[in-house]
């Protein structure tokens, strides 16, 4: 498992010691489940895939626009 080495001000440090103490946990330990629990809120693979490129659903259409409006010229 790989090791990361971070720098924090003291008073986060102290933060974090405490925290991870009232859990029952090393900091090291409190860090990582902080970070797994973090990274974890990220979109889940192939999510977007199964929304938006459903066949189920008819796909999401342009309608007509028109045309453009003709002005006269300007003069110079």
């Amino acid at each position: 498992m790989p090791q990361l080495h971070c720098y924090v001000p003291d008073d986060v440090a102290d933060s974090l010691k405490r925290r991870a103490e009232q859990a029952g946990m090393s900091v090291s330990r409190y860090l990582a489940e902080l970070a797994k629990r973090d990274i974890g809120k990220a979109w889940p693979e192939g999510y977007f895939e199964r929304v938006f490129k459903r066949d189920d659903v008819d796909p999401i259409a342009r309608p007509d626009q028109g045309s453009f409006e003709q002005r006269p010229a300007l003069d110079e």
